[in-house]
């Protein structure tokens, strides 16, 4: 088979220096970004006369998404996924819809479904990445609007991950079933005061059931580095949950009780802690803030934040 013709590369290589230039601090390699641009232009009757109409900048970041160029999934956040609120404009400004659409896309454009490349990969330069991101944000934020307006009744993510956090054991249950009417409003509030970072962290887990392997690979760190920041996720909530349980006059047995509830996700980590102990010894990377004993507990007065579908458009 014939290669490229010296024309199309020469249309390729111009796409990449417009690409370095407009982000200098991500080291992409040619050959990497010509054989991303080969494959996006197969099928074109003139290939070298279409990629020069493509948007460099914007092949180059995708491409160094894909291949975890370092520095591009956080030039992507920074860039494109921290621009939701604006893209969003005339569909909703719901914090909680906004921040549920940054997850999405997170997992499914970085990520990627099982078996399935990251939807990052579907971005062929016909836009820049900017509006190409904005028109997937919006179907995604629409179709979580009309699922969320067709499930009846609406579940909410504060009785979703109680009903996560208790186990199959019969005095779990009974719990449930006693006490839900303070366990559920306690939960929420709780929930509710955590971090960001924290809520999306333990969404992602539970809710969406990602593996420690995939979301160390969405936030770009060791997988033992996304375990730890799990704990102490989980611990935030444990901590929140108590003092709003203690706010409502629940009895002290009681809310020990509860707590235990809470308490019973962090063993499964517990123990990949424990595997993973040594993964990091040879100086694997260690986000900042995550050393050992960086949250030690101070008592209860610590204070308490993809690939989807292009929707026909041809990017």
């Amino acid at each position: 088979m014939d290669g490229p013709t010296r024309e199309l590369v020469a249309a390729l290589r111009a796409l990449y220096e417009r690409g370095r230039t407009a982000w200098p601090g991500i080291d992409l390699s040619f050959e990497r970004f010509e054989a991303h641009g080969l494959g996006l232009l197969a099928g074109e009757s003139d290939p070298a006369a279409e990629a020069l109409k493509r948007d460099g900048p914007g092949l180059y970041l995708a491409c160094a998404c894909l291949h975890r160029v370092p520095g591009a999934v956080d030039a992507f956040g920074e860039h494109g996924l921290s621009r939701l609120a604006t893209f969003l404009v005339g569909v909703t400004a719901a914090p909680w819809l906004i921040d549920e659409v940054r997850q999405v896309l997170r997992v499914k454009l970085l990520v990627g479904e099982v078996d399935a490349r990251p939807g990052i990969a579907q971005y062929k330069g016909k836009t820049t990445l900017e509006r190409w991101l904005k028109a997937v944000a919006v179907n995604t934020a629409l179709k979580l609007l009309s699922a969320r307006e067709a499930s009846s009744p609406q579940v909410d993510d504060g009785q979703l991950l109680i009903d996560r956090l208790v186990t199959e054991d019969p005095a779990a249950a009974y719990l449930k079933a006693n006490l839900y009417e303070v366990v559920k409003p306690a939960f929420e509030e709780a929930f509710a005061t955590l971090k960001v970072e924290d809520r999306n962290l333990l969404r992602l887990w539970l809710l969406d059931n990602l593996s420690i392997d995939r979301l160390a690979a969405l936030f770009n760190i060791h997988r033992a580095s996304a375990a730890r920041r799990l704990v102490r996720a989980q611990e935030a909530l444990y901590k929140a949950v108590k003092r709003s349980l203690r706010k409502r006059n629940v009895p002290l047995l009681e809310i020990d009780s509860l707590i235990k509830l809470v308490r019973s996700l962090e063993l499964s980590l517990e123990r990949l802690l424990k595997a993973e102990q040594g993964g990091e010894e040879d100086g694997g990377e260690v986000d900042e803030g995550e050393k050992d004993g960086g949250e030690e507990d101070g008592g209860e007065g610590d204070e308490g934040e993809g690939g989807e579908g292009e929707g026909g458009q041809d990017s």
